[in-house]
């Protein structure tokens, strides 16, 4: 698709899912495709979907609060299970994914936890235990914490596009000394760290 589209190694695709919003919490099930699901057939359709699309990604593929159900997604789905809603950008929670091998990709986003040095302290301890880093553009997230993407959104408003052309100003400024992961960034990620034996990181 990519290949026809005259895209081929310049761009991947991913999916922000958003699973909060169409799980209903009293009756345990989400509402896919005008029925009920719970969560092992989500999770089926997901693995379709990554290996049929090469997803490098799959955002919030879960309710929020379904530690087991992302650790098992995580295992099953060679896309990065990334934690947007998941880890809040809270520490606590962050640590707890870690523990069960809940996602491997992290969305940075200083906003949702209030102060840089907690955003920051919260991406090194996602980095350090082999969570993928995606810097959320309009909310923060492009602090210089050496995040090998960012998640830019549709080039659809003026906020954006400025944002996007910051990027572009940065790339010129920096020359040859840029670096961009581009088509090295790895979908699945090397086994998640035991429980038990997370890296606690300093000031934490």
């Amino acid at each position: 698709m990519l290949e026809a589209a005259g895209c081929g190694g310049l761009c991947r695709l991913g999916l922000d899912c958003a699973a909060s919003h169409f799980y209903d919490s009293h009756n345990a099930f989400y509402r896919f495709w005008g029925r009920e699901a719970g969560w092992d057939e989500l999770i089926q359709y997901f693995e379709v979907l990554s290996t049929s699309y090469g997803l490098l990604l799959l955002e919030d593929p879960l309710e929020e609060d379904d530690f087991d159900g992302y650790a098992e997604i995580t295992r099953r789905v060679p896309s990065r299970i990334v934690g947007h809603d998941l880890f809040a950008m809270n520490l606590e929670r962050l640590t707890r994914g870690v523990a069960v091998g809940a996602a491997n990709g992290l969305i940075l986003k200083p906003n949702m936890v209030g102060t840089i040095t907690e955003a920051l302290v919260a991406a090194r301890y996602a980095a350090d235990n082999g969570y993928l880093v995606v810097g959320s553009c309009r909310a923060g997230g492009t602090v210089a914490t050496g995040a090998p993407l960012i998640k830019l959104g549709a080039p659809r408003t003026g906020e954006r596009l400025n944002l996007q052309n910051c990027f572009l100003r940065v790339e010129e400024e920096l020359g040859a000394a840029t670096v961009s992961a581009g088509p090295r960034v790895r979908c699945a990620a090397a086994a998640p760290t035991p429980p038990g034996a997370a890296r606690v990181p300093e000031g934490a």
